[in-house]
């Protein structure tokens, strides 16, 4: 069972600007990076992985990023049954130089989503980026596209 956040808080912050958390074209939905993060702010293992972070930290990170990812998709579609797949993932880690296991911290995210939906719906494509930095020092961001069912009065626009 996983706890999937309530995305209100922070996405009214986002509304007012000029970035969205997600755009939906036909049966696409594109959420824009999701961190490690909860509501009020607070990161999960701030900093680079290979430094202050270990891999098994990032892990951890990678998996609360996909929760986070999780509660955008929720927001947007109304309910995580219209989602009917993965399309793919793109992960950026905050790493060391030289630092090259960068799937093992991705796959945090993976097996929150495999977790969720199951491995049909979940496979997806990958790529695992890593980075100096990244906003607000967090070790890991997460990008997806995702498949949906078709549009419902259940989903929304921002």
């Amino acid at each position: 069972m996983f706890w999937i956040p309530e995305t209100s808080t922070w996405i009214l912050v986002l509304v007012t600007s000029a970035i969205k958390p997600f755009h939906r074209c036909g049966r696409l939905l594109v959420v824009g990076g999701q961190t490690p993060e909860a509501p009020d702010g607070t990161r999960l293992h701030p900093g680079q992985i290979g430094r202050e972070v270990s891999v098994e930290q990032g892990y951890a990170a990678a998996r609360l990023a996909a929760l986070n990812l999780l509660g955008v998709v929720r927001l947007a579609l109304g309910r995580l049954d219209q989602v009917s797949g993965i399309v793919s993932t793109l992960c950026f880690v905050a790493t060391t130089p030289g630092f090259t296991d960068l799937h093992l911290v991705s796959a945090g995210a993976g097996d929150v989503l495999s977790g969720v939906f199951g491995p049909e719906i979940s496979r997806a494509t990958r790529a695992s980026i890593g980075a100096v930095s990244l906003p607000r020092g967090n070790c890991f961001l997460l990008w997806a596209t995702v498949e949906c069912q078709p549009s419902s009065s259940s989903a929304r626009e921002i």
